[in-house]
Formats: C-alpha cells, structure tokens, sequence
C-alpha cells in the first residue's frame, strides 16, 4: 500500500525492480535533503555522504533538518531521519569527504549517483566515479534563484559540459532562496 499511487504510475514491475536499487548522495544540503526524502519515500536505497555538521543557516533551505540537529553531522541526522520515513529501505549516513581516494569504493554497488553538493571538485570527481562504474550521474546545482539539473550517462559528461574547470556561483557564495533548491530536487 505505501506505494500504490506510485505503482499506478510506474507500474507493479517498475516499483519492484526500484525497491532493489541503490542511489549514493553525495552532499545533503539545500538540493540534498529533498532530493534524499524523495528517493526514500519512493523506496530505493539510499546512501547519503557528508562531512559537514548542521548549522542554523542551512534550515532555510534544507528542509531535513531543525533547530536541535544544529552541530550534529548531517549525514548521520539524515540517516535517522530517513530511516524514521520509511523504515522499509536501508539508509547509510556516511560522515567524510567524497574524494578520489575513496570515491569508486564508496560508490560500490550503487546504481546512480546524485548531486547534492556545492562545489565543482566533488562534482567532477562524482562524475568520473560514475562513469567509471558505468551508472548515470545526476548533476544538480542551485544558486540566487537559478537551478540546473542535468542527467548523465558515460559520454558526453560533466567534463565535456565544463572543460574550463571554473567554479561558478554557488548557495555558499551568492544565497539562494530556499523554493529554487526545493525545485532543482524535485526535478
């Protein structure tokens, strides 16, 4: 019952194979915290990544969170948190930097990796594990009120869309108004 009015859209067969895969998030920020209720509430698997600590600016924006999570690691409030949605899936909070080091052994055995940062370095890095692993990434950024998502699969990827490696505007450096992240996770 919890996903029948998924089903009626998807399909009985669609929902049974979604309740087999896995999606890595990696950020669980503005565009993150949506996006990472969204994917559990439809019944995938969930593996969120994130070193930064909840602070009183991101509630504005990130819509997981409250007042007494401020201080607390993100990805393990996620993980609680989630896990309370829908105690059907299995969500993984993991407290540490998606690098090169360790971005193919984190991505084991997931079936998509999904932008929730704020930074071009991770992104590409994001990027090239994907591609590297043959799943699709999907880019995300928001920054003011401008939004863009993109869906991509080996090549073209982010590097052929970003050749000149140069960060843009981010939340952490010009603001953005909390419906524009809102928007760019539901899409």
């Amino acid at each position: 019952m919890r996903y029948s009015r998924q089903e009626m859209v998807i399909g009985k067969a669609a929902q049974e194979r979604l309740i087999t895969k896995r999606a890595l998030l990696v950020g669980i920020g503005g565009i993150g915290t949506l996006t990472a209720e969204y994917i559990v509430r439809a019944g995938i698997n969930l593996k969120v990544i994130d070193k930064d600590k909840v602070e009183l600016s991101n509630l504005q924006r990130q819509v997981l969170f409250d007042i007494g999570d401020i201080g607390k690691p993100k990805a393990k409030v996620a993980e609680e948190k989630l896990k309370r949605i829908n105690p059907d899936v299995e969500v993984e909070g993991v407290v540490r930097d998606f690098l090169p080091s360790n971005a193919l052994g984190l991505c084991r055995d997931i079936d998509i990796v999904l932008d929730g940062t704020d930074n071009l370095r991770t992104r590409l890095v994001m990027n090239d594990a994907a591609v590297k692993k043959g799943v699709s990434y999907v880019y995300a950024a928001c920054a003011r009120t401008i939004g863009a998502v993109s869906f991509l699969r080996g090549r073209p990827c982010l590097n052929c869309f970003m050749p000149s490696k140069k960060e843009g505007l981010s939340a952490s450096t010009a603001g953005v108004l909390g419906p524009t992240a809102g928007l760019v996770a539901s899409i």
